[in-house]
């Protein structure tokens, strides 16, 4: 817009000094016009050796926790930028209403050899897949008083993951649930003495520091971690029910998202192993994960955000034919029940202060 203005303002000095015949001011419009072409030229030549990509980068957030994602810009010109303007859009997966929003930054010429990372903070509201596209990247001139611009299309998804709440349950005795205790690895809990140190494996985020392997660590210079042989209480189905009402809003989804995190992360808190099913739109096929400990539970939760957990209540009872222990399921209409016994029942908006103010018996 800014260069149109600038075409028509000259346009209009031209036709003023043709007019009363002013040849100086001719001259200076011709040499204005001469400056701007050139100035197009070189902006048009910048605009597409400048690259705009996402970088290989963490792809996991945290509701309500400040997120820093990078954009790289890659100038293959001799000449710098030195502002630059993209335009993108965030929305969660599913959801009509895109957040459109932009940041500013440069790039630096090709005889620099460098690669300009640029990043935008944004807080996630909900959990679930966010989606990134890339819209459009706008190039200025050094006086900024024009720009050029031109399509992007990269996308690049990241899954917002609940945070933890301490929830409290009040369980049954050990193997109630299907049988005999299940014996697994875990560095949940420290041993009595060497002989229950079942390996070690190197530091993951998470592990608690009091599990380091002291000497392996020092000895090699890298964190390692014991892990201990330990017994678990009992091997527990948990069914995620999706043929609630329709269509399921973001609000609702992000309540059924969250009580399902806290449910496992404090179910496997107990020494329990979690076997969650899930309908799978795309294949027509029940979903299956085992979870044993907390290192697993983002891994299993980013699966079921990736999968159209959609499907009718006669899907959803096929999948609960295969299952012939004992369950508990959980639904988008917020009710937690034990076999057909109903736990509670979450409100869509108190769900947080629900979650923590209840003692839960099963």
């Amino acid at each position: 817009m800014k260069l149109l203005t600038a075409i028509l303002i000259l346009f209009g000095i031209w036709y003023l000094a043709g007019m009363y015949r002013i040849q100086t001011l001719m001259t200076m419009v011709i040499c204005a016009a001469v400056v701007l072409a050139v100035l197009v030229i070189i902006m048009s030549i910048t605009l597409y050796s400048v690259n705009i990509k996402i970088p290989p980068q963490e792809k996991i957030a945290y509701k309500y926790i400040e997120k820093l994602y990078h954009i790289q810009a890659t100038n293959k010109s001799r000449l710098p930028v030195n502002k630059l303007c993209v335009h993108f859009n965030m929305h969660y997966k599913n959801d009509r209403h895109k957040t459109k929003k932009k940041f500013y930054g440069s790039a630096s010429g090709k005889k620099s050899k460098e690669t300009d990372t640029m990043g935008f903070y944004f807080i996630p509201p909900y959990c679930g897949v966010v989606n990134i596209h890339l819209k459009k990247l706008k190039v200025f001139d050094w006086l900024s008083l024009f720009c050029l611009s031109k399509h992007l299309k990269e996308t690049e998804e990241i899954y917002v993951l609940p945070v933890d709440r301490e929830i409290k349950l009040s369980m049954p005795m050990a193997g109630f649930y299907s049988g005999d205790p299940v014996t697994l690895n875990s560095s949940d809990q420290s041993g009595n003495d060497f002989s229950d140190i079942k390996l070690i494996r190197e530091y993951r985020t998470g592990d608690m520091y009091r599990y380091l392997h002291r000497n392996y660590t020092a000895r090699t210079g890298t964190p390692w971690i014991k892990e201990y042989h330990k017994e678990n209480d009992f091997v527990l189905d948990l069914l995620l029910d999706t043929s609630g009402e329709k269509p399921h809003s973001i609000e609702r989804m992000d309540a059924f998202y969250e009580i399902t995190y806290s449910v496992i992360n404090a179910l496997i808190g107990c020494n329990a192993i979690l076997r969650l099913h899930w309908f799978n739109k795309q294949t027509g096929l029940t979903e299956t994960a085992e979870i044993s400990n907390a290192q697993q539970l983002p891994e299993t939760m980013i699966r079921l955000y990736r999968t159209d957990i959609r499907c009718t209540p006669e899907e959803i009872q096929g999948v609960m034919a295969q299952i012939k222990n004992s369950k508990m399921v959980i639904n988008t209409n917020l009710e937690w029940y034990f076999g057909e016994e109903p736990i509670f029942c979450f409100t869509e908006k108190g769900f947080e202060a629900e979650l923590t103010g209840n003692i839960f018996e099963f």
